[in-house]
């Protein structure tokens, strides 16, 4: 039963029928009666509602394409922001170097290589000096990339100083 703004309607439901709303007749006591249809309900509407085999497993596997689509998205994004953190890390620690080497002085510093301790185990370091045309002037590089990389994956800072 159900009950439209002070209207009460009943309905029985037989089989194949449709139920329109112009066959709404008032009973005697007040009630509306939803009379069926002549027509027989088309083909489409039939009182098995619901999805084959075969459209569900068109879904599941529409699913399943963008599942790894999303998933190999995740993957590289994450792989990006490894590598961005690396070359950062590498970024900061050729400074520091190099800032270490400024403040001894580029003909005091003997050391060519090395690494950076116990803080950063997996990047190593690498200077290489040369002279300019311009005396006084030598031109420093400092190389910092982690342990096992590639060429590819190394950081280089150049810089002139004078030598003093």
């Amino acid at each position: 039963m159900l009950e439209v703004r002070g209207l009460r309607l009943e309905a029985k439901r037989q089989s194949r029928r449709v139920y329109a709303a112009s066959h709404l007749k008032r009973g005697q006591s007040g009630r509306a009666l939803l009379q069926p249809d002549t027509e027989p309900a088309p083909r489409g509407l039939s009182s098995r509602a619901g999805f084959t085999l075969l459209e569900v497993l068109v879904a599941v596997a529409i699913l399943a394409i963008a599942m790894v689509a999303i998933l190999k998205a995740n993957v590289q994004s994450l792989d990006t922001l490894t590598r961005s953190r690396e070359t950062s890390t590498a970024s900061l620690l050729a400074a520091s170097k190099l800032a270490e080497i400024e403040a001894v002085g580029v003909v005091n510093w003997n050391e060519l290589r090395g690494d950076f301790g116990e803080d950063y185990p997996d990047y190593i370091w690498e200077v290489e000096t040369s002279n300019t045309e311009v005396e006084g002037l030598v031109r420093l590089v400092v190389v910092v990339q982690r342990n096992g990389t590639a060429s590819g994956g190394e950081v280089r800072i150049e810089e002139l100083l004078l030598a003093q």
